[in-house]
């Protein structure tokens, strides 16, 4: 598998389908006597940012410390929870119990909730 182009920026989907995110990031680990191995895959703004060059990653890092919604931010799915759907990625978990879509729930209580007719 071809880490970059396999997986970075697949869509991430729930038991049932909905989505949850982006993969933004990959965490390996390394031992002395064996491959390195996939361990997680992270989700949130600091990954998308540290990609970008290490200053917008340490701005996004604050940034999310204090007005943040996604804690914790990067969020880190377990390789293991993860499997193949044709181009996208399902996870192991359900999209009301994962911290991802911290920001829609905020903007559906706090902003269009408040919208008449909404």
């Amino acid at each position: 598998m071809d880490l970059v182009r396999d997986l970075l920026d697949k869509q991430l989907l729930d038991r049932r389908g909905k989505p949850i995110g982006r993969v933004d990031g990959i965490v390996m680990t390394v031992d002395a006597s064996a491959q390195p191995r996939v361990a997680y895959v992270e989700v949130g703004s600091v990954t998308q940012a540290r990609r970008c060059h290490a200053q917008a990653g340490r701005w996004a890092e604050r940034l999310a410390r204090r007005w943040g919604k996604m804690r914790p931010n990067p969020y880190r799915i377990a390789w293991s929870a993860l499997s193949r759907d044709g181009r996208d990625f399902r996870v192991d978990a359900d999209a009301a119990t994962v911290p991802t879509l911290a920001w829609e729930r905020w903007l559906r209580e706090h902003v269009i909730g408040r919208i008449p007719g909404a």
